[in-house]
């Protein structure tokens, strides 16, 4: 069986199935565009007198049925997942989603890596922060299971709303903080607390405390770099300059700069987790920043190694300066011209 003929199959029997839960159910083939890499070809099932329906990835299950999953049991699995999700999605009112002055209070931040999201990108409103960028979406409320519900603002629906691009980013950088608000805690901490690390090796003191920063639910929460008042706040718990270490689109673990790790060492690391533990769709980049607390500035780690290289120069010239002066002029011959002395 090839996908179109499973695709077809699939979308009638699932239809079939909600109809008698239902009743009448729209079902559409549909490609499903997301950020970090995890658009689908998928369908859509939206019972009569939904506002909106639920989606599923075919493409995720025809592998499921080449792999040698019954073809039933893949079926009855998805089926599953759509009632869930239709049960316990929240209604929504369309024309409220497309009225500003409703939905701005409920604008929030995703933060995603530019370059592997180039191609969405150019249909997504968006600020960018070194190699990063700031995205939009709209809180939509919680399904009956706690889960959150968000949709992207994208260029059309921006359109629709008759705003800019630097409009949303301030009504976003007002309300996001409210919505998800900012957490920055030890990494031991939060281990003990979700996981029960109790029994960690204690850190010794001259070693600065490993920290991660996120919002309260720790989904999207790398975002809060974006918030006002983040590297103030970053600084204060670190005690100094600190570095940031992007560990998902999730989270941020800090660490002060107290010159025991160096930029390169710090970026293999995070390149090396990248690859073996960070799911792809969930990865940020693998560069790693500093934020210097007098000058107020966030560079990536090379960006700071070539800024100390350039402030070294200067002292460099004036020892070679002082050098040269300390050096006698030769003695002049007895009719040569008096010569002045030349400081380099």
């Amino acid at each position: 069986m090839n996908y179109e003929n499973f695709a077809h199959d699939m979308m009638g029997d699932i239809t079939e199935k909600l109809s008698q839960l239902y009743g009448p159910v729209e079902s559409t083939m549909t490609s499903i565009s997301k950020l970090q890499g995890a658009s689908y070809d998928g369908a859509s099932f939206k019972p009569e007198g939904k506002a909106i329906g639920a989606t599923v990835n075919l493409r995720e299950a025809f592998r499921e049925v080449e792999a040698g999953v019954q073809y039933s049991v893949v079926c009855d699995r998805i089926c599953e997942s759509l009632v869930e999700a239709l049960n316990n999605t929240p209604q929504i009112d369309v024309d409220e989603l497309l009225n500003y002055d409703s939905v701005k209070s409920h604008l929030t931040m995703q933060i995603v890596s530019t370059e592997y999201n180039a191609d969405k990108l150019a249909d997504v409103p968006h600020k960018e922060i070194q190699d990063m960028s700031i995205v939009y979406r709209i809180d939509l409320g919680e399904t009956t299971r706690g889960g959150e519900i968000s949709t992207l603002v994208t260029n059309s629906l921006m359109k629709a709303f008759n705003v800019t691009t630097d409009q949303l980013h301030q009504d976003a950088l007002e309300n996001a903080p409210k919505l998800h608000p900012m957490e920055i805690t030890p990494l031991r901490s939060y281990l003990s607390q979700n996981y029960g690390f109790d029994d960690m090796m204690p850190v010794p003191p001259d070693v600065p405390e490993l920290l991660i920063a996120s919002n309260e639910e720790k989904v999207n929460g790398a975002s809060v770099i974006a918030y006002p008042n983040f590297f103030e706040e970053a600084a204060k718990v670190a005690g100094g300059d600190f570095f940031i270490l992007p560990s998902s689109i999730h989270e941020l673990l800090l660490i002060r700069d107290a010159g025991q790790f160096t930029p390169q060492e710090l970026e293999a690391m995070v390149t090396e987790i990248n690859a073996d533990v960070v799911d792809p769709t969930e990865q940020l980049t693998n560069n790693v920043y500093r934020y210097d607390t007098n000058l107020h500035v966030l560079e990536t780690g090379r960006q700071f190694l070539h800024r100390m290289a350039e402030q070294e120069r200067p002292s460099i010239l004036a020892e070679l300066q002082a050098k040269a002066q300390e050096v006698k002029p030769p003695v002049p011959g007895r009719n040569a011209p008096e010569k002045t002395d030349v400081t380099l």
